[in-house]
């Protein structure tokens, strides 16, 4: 938003075949400025999940990850604009290091005119992803050499998001597996004007148990910033939890909200999520009265490489009618749920609208990029004794859940709608003795 209350909305829609960037003006009261407009200038491949960061005078900074451009898997791209919408010189590579996958980038204008971009990388010489950054001056130069935020280098840590300070210090918040011992957790690191982190890396979330990610933060004038981020905890699917935290010097006080009747507080504060549409959510064990099919196959393979990971699940010769799936072009989502003896080991989402095709027999969810879970293909096609459900997950987004599986125990795998409307679930329970479960492949097939 700029001073006057107008704003921009960027997203990724369809350049002659393939996802491109693209924005849309709109003023203080909610009526739009000129036409859309094309923001990415390279536009082999796929182009996808813009940042978008504007200054107070209306200027703005778009990033976004590019597959194939920096001639590796995926790279972090960046465009400059003046407050007219016109280019400020061409479209930037923002990552040094182009070894694998870079993703989900974040973007915050800084007090100088300069900005910084972060994202995450899926090798950069460590194990699994990490956190960097790169910022630059107000011209698009580069400000020294891109840096790892992260020091808990174990395992995956994604979905970064930053936010810069009145007086040059900056904040970035990310999703860090397991740092919390719990799955995904939120934590941040703060650094000076000069980019050199002030303290040690903190944790946001108190609550722990299974996931909480996909974080966001803003920041005020006196330095006091909020992170918000997503939590299945709050009893109702999943929940946007929020803290606080205000203070000054190396440490930033964790201030609780005031609570109102209609808000449940845990440690900090939860606050039902209202939004449409809904998304669906495991609950954490398996759903009851979920519809079984006479065949299915899971596959899941972690080689050990951040990235190469992948999984499928066949739900074959079931009933299920086109009806009962919802509509996930306009409002019903999905959830894969991997449970292990009653326990919830794996979750991954397929949110509604975006990505999805209404075809005469289902629906078909397909994403190469993958969604924020990996999930790149996601079949729903009806049948009596003919029904078929085929999801797929792989790639940088994808995190596979701890092999081996399962001690020689029961792994059950549904799949969850949201919202609900007749059969709410399908389900398959894969009983050992399993193909094979070791290290790094899961294969099981039933009956």
């Amino acid at each position: 938003m700029d001073a006057t209350g107008g704003f921009l909305v960027t997203w990724d829609g369809i350049d002659g075949g393939s996802p491109g960037i693209f924005g849309q003006f709109f003023d203080s009261t909610g009526a739009m400025i000129g036409t859309e407009f094309q923001i990415n200038t390279y536009t082999t491949g796929t182009q996808y999940d813009p940042s978008l960061a504007m200054d107070p005078g209306g200027g703005f900074i778009v990033s976004w990850t590019s597959l194939g451009q920096d001639g590796a898997a995926g790279g972090i791209f960046a465009r400059q604009f003046d407050s007219a919408g016109a280019a400020v010189g061409t479209e930037m590579q923002v990552n040094t290091y182009t070894t694998g996958v870079q993703a989900s980038s974040s973007a915050a204008f800084e007090t100088d005119g300069g900005f910084i971009v972060v994202f995450h990388a899926a090798d950069h010489g460590l194990v699994g992803n990490n956190i960097l950054a790169q910022r630059f001056q107000s011209s698009g130069a580069p400000r020294g050499t891109e840096f790892i935020v992260n020091t808990f280098t174990t395992s995956y840590q994604s979905f970064p998001a930053v936010a810069a300070e009145a007086g040059g210090d900056f904040v970035v918040v990310w999703a860090s597996n397991p740092q919390d011992g719990s799955n995904d957790g939120v934590f941040g690191q703060r650094f000076d004007s000069s980019g050199l982190p002030i303290g040690a890396d903190f944790q946001v979330n108190t609550y722990t148990v299974n996931f909480q990610t996909v974080p966001s933060i803003v920041t005020d004038a006196a330095g006091t910033f909020v992170v918000t981020w997503t939590d299945a905890s709050d009893g109702n699917g999943r929940g946007v939890f929020l803290q606080r935290f205000e203070g000054g010097g190396p440490t930033y006080t964790p201030v609780p909200p005031t609570a109102t009747p209609t808000e449940t507080v845990t440690v900090t504060q939860t606050v039902t999520a209202t939004s449409t549409p809904a998304v669906a959510s495991c609950a954490g064990a398996p759903v009851a009265g979920c519809s079984p099919a006479a065949k299915s196959l899971l596959k899941i393979k972690d080689p050990g490489t951040p990235g190469k990971g992948k999984l499928v699940w066949k739900w074959l010769k079931g009933t299920a009618t086109k009806s009962e799936f919802g509509n996930p072009t306009a409002s019903t989502s999905y959830a894969l749920c991997v449970h292990v003896d009653g326990v919830q080991v794996f979750e991954a989402v397929v949110g509604a609208m975006t990505d999805w095709a209404d075809l005469p027999s289902g629906y078909k969810f397909n994403n190469p990029a993958g969604g924020s879970d990996g999930v790149t293909k996601l079949l729903l096609k009806e049948g009596m004794s003919k029904a078929k459900i085929l999801l797929k997950a792989k790639g940088v987004n994808f995190t596979p859940p701890a092999l081996p599986l399962s001690a020689g125990t029961d792994v059950t795998v549904q799949l969850v709608k949201n919202p609900g409307s007749g059969a709410e679930c399908w389900e398959q329970v894969f009983t050992p003795p399993f193909l094979r479960d070791v290290t790094t492949q899961f294969k099981d097939k039933e009956p």
